[in-house]
């Protein structure tokens, strides 16, 4: 099923900052208007929340973390 990366991660966005606590800033770059991605939703917020909570506790100190998502195009397969 096609995946609003956009919605997702912002839907997120309470969860990830709670897990994160206080010390740890949390930064979002998602443009409007990405194409819906093939992706598992469920699967794909899990992994979200692992890698965050992975960087908050490599910062015991506190930090941000910036999660930033880009369109790569699919290079052209020449024959």
């Amino acid at each position: 099923m096609p995946v609003d990366l956009r919605t997702l991660i912002q839907g997120m966005s309470d969860l990830l900052q709670r897990s994160l606590g206080p010390r740890v800033a949390l930064r979002l770059d998602i443009p409007q208007g990405l194409p819906a991605a093939r992706v598992d939703a469920n699967q794909l917020e899990l992994a979200i929340l692992n890698l965050a909570i992975n960087a908050r506790d490599a910062m015991p100190d506190g930090g941000s973390i910036d999660i930033k998502v880009v369109q790569i195009r699919p290079a052209t397969i020449r024959h």
